[in-house]
C-alpha cells in the first residue's frame, strides 16, 4: 500500500516534511498519509509544498509531480 507525507520549502532549496511537532527539528517524523488526496488536501496549508510517495524502510521520497502548490 503506497503512502504519501507533504514537503515544503522552509527556505529556499531546504525542504522537509510536514509534521505534529512545533517547534519541530529535521528528525521529527513526518505525518504519513494513506490517500494521495489526504496529503494534497493538507499541502494546501502551505504556500510551497509538494505530495511525496514515502518509503519508510529506507527513508526516502519520492516526488510525485505535478502536485507542487506556489
Amino acid at each position: 500500500m503506497r503512502k504519501y507525507a507533504v514537503m515544503y520549502e522552509v527556505d529556499y532549496g531546504e525542504w522537509m516534511y510536514a509534521t505534529h511537532e512545533n517547534p519541530f527539528t529535521y528528525n521529527s517524523e513526518p505525518i504519513i498519509f494513506d490517500g494521495f488526496g489526504q496529503a494534497e488536501e493538507y499541502a494546501k496549508r502551505f504556500n510551497t509544498s509538494t505530495v511525496v510517495e514515502y518509503f519508510p524502510s529506507n527513508g526516502v521520497s519520492k516526488v510525485i509531480t505535478g502536485n507542487k502548490n506556489g
